[in-house]
């Protein structure tokens, strides 16, 4: 009858236990060398073992009549050595199930609401003041071709007098803007005052747009909506439906177009 020699089984459990081990451990804080080749590494080696473990079932199979390799080691040595072994086992496997995926994960906490016109300031102050000055002086150029007159006897032969009613209003919103307006308290206490002025504007837009943009912007831009829209535009602030909705609640569902300019 065939038989193995119990001192290559041993040794033969003992390689398949390390590769086991190796294909199993977590390498999520591993060097970028290793974590870019470990998980072709870790499947080669995860199959590796499942042959090795077929053959170990075969070898224990197999009758011997030679003594193991531990055969001359106490019972009361041993004891302690498979205990550690368990432990060590058990406190691989946690971190290992949880780098696999396995354990249960926390869900993600639900994200707070967002107010679309809180959203809309911060849009509008995070242009940059020199931005702005940058886009009023345009306007202002703007303004003075409109304003140009195509008869000099004429003084209110405007050239084009719908867009030289409106230029010179949008031209007063945007300087009113929260960061275009001087603060003379110095940083970081600027950003008590900058708090407030958002404040304001908010509550200005949600009361109605200014008398001067409404009345100065009708003819060109028509309604409010449309004024908001396309003055805000100017300096890259999309206007979305939610902040449409909290300033005219008549808006939803109506998109409007928006001003678009080329990039800076």
């Amino acid at each position: 009858m065939p038989q193995v020699d119990p001192k290559f089984t041993f040794y033969f459990g003992l390689w398949t236990n390390v590769l086991a081990f190796i294909a199993g451990v977590s390498v999520e804080h591993a060097p970028a060398i290793i974590a870019q080749y470990a998980p072709a590494v870790q499947w080669f080696l995860g199959n590796f073992v499942q042959v090795n473990g077929i053959i170990l079932t075969a070898l224990v199979g197999v009758s011997s009549t030679k003594p193991g390799p531990l055969v001359s080691v106490s019972p009361g040595a041993i004891k302690p050595i498979v205990i550690l072994a368990i432990a060590l086992v058990a406190l691989l496997a946690v971190p290992g199930a949880q780098a696999q995926g396995l354990a249960p994960k926390a869900r993600p906490a639900a994200a707070a609401p967002v107010d679309p016109l809180q959203q809309l300031m911060d849009q509008i102050t995070a242009k940059k003041a020199e931005f702005v000055a940058g886009v009023v002086a345009a306007v202002q150029e703007a303004d003075d071709d409109a304003a140009s007159l195509s008869n000099p006897s004429d003084p209110t032969s405007f050239r084009d007098p719908v867009a030289h009613a409106c230029y010179p209003a949008q031209i007063k919103f945007l300087q009113s803007l929260p960061q275009v307006q001087a603060i003379k308290s110095p940083a970081p206490y600027s950003m008590i005052v900058l708090f407030q002025r958002k404040r304001d504007l908010i509550a200005q837009i949600k009361a109605g747009l200014p008398g001067y943009l409404k009345v100065g912007c009708a003819a060109l831009l028509q309604d409010e909506k449309t004024i908001l829209l396309q003055t805000l535009g100017l300096i890259g602030v999309t206007v979305g439906a939610g902040a449409l909705t909290g300033i005219f609640p008549a808006a939803a569902p109506i998109a409007l177009p928006a001003l678009t300019l080329p990039a800076l």
